[in-house]
């Protein structure tokens, strides 16, 4: 954690994720939407996502949106191209962030 304190953009973004997991293995939604399964060869979000967790927080936080990731689970069943459509997504959204945080 004291990486991502310091600024460090992956320990932050692993951060979030393994807040998002360990919200969801103890029951509780997860809000970054970094976790999905495969059901039947398909990817589908872990449920349940934190609906109070706005859009904004997750961009601020460099994920994409939850519609973002819904349209990218929907359209691909190849695991390696959805990993790779999935980083493209999160270092648009970071660099997005970054220019914003520039300003």
């Amino acid at each position: 954690m004291k990486n991502a304190e310091l600024g460090n953009e992956n320990a932050k973004h692993f951060a979030c994720v393994i807040e998002d997991r360990w919200l969801l293995n103890s029951g509780k939604p997860q809000k970054y939407v970094s976790q999905w399964d495969t059901i039947f060869g398909r990817f589908a979000i872990k449920q349940p996502v934190d609906e109070q967790f706005t859009d904004d927080e997750r961009n601020a936080a460099g994920f994409p949106k939850l519609a973002e990731v819904q349209a990218l689970i929907a359209n691909h069943d190849n695991i390696t191209e959805f990993h790779t459509k999935y980083r493209d997504l999160v270092l648009k959204v970071r660099e997005h962030v970054s220019k914003r945080i520039e300003k």
